[in-house]
């Protein structure tokens, strides 16, 4: 997986998933915005990297009503892939923000 920048939209969000997969510091970080309005950031603590995936349990910030989630990115060696965001809601519900990802 390359270091950078994956973008991708789904319906009307665009998910940017900064991906960092290099040294003891592995890092994923990324933004949520709605069309051009901001909705949340989120960061994933320890991320799991292997064969071109990454993934792992994420905290939002900068959104009052989202807390943790998912996030999982899968991408070739082009940095063409897909990816997949989860949001944990209230009573135990999920939802999910998925869709094509490139690197850029």
């Amino acid at each position: 997986m390359r270091s950078g920048t994956y973008r991708g939209v789904s319906d009307e969000l665009t998910v940017e998933i900064r991906v960092d997969p290099t040294g003891a510091h592995a890092a994923v970080s990324g933004d949520i915005n709605l069309r051009s309005t901001f909705v949340a950031s989120f960061i994933a603590t320890a991320p799991t990297f292997s064969d071109g995936m990454v993934s792992g349990i994420v905290q939002f910030r900068g959104n009052p009503r989202l807390f943790t989630g998912t996030v999982e990115l899968k991408a070739d060696d082009r940095g063409v892939g897909v990816f997949q965001l989860g949001v944990d809601l209230e009573g135990g519900f999920r939802d999910v923000i998925a869709g094509r990802a490139e690197w850029s």
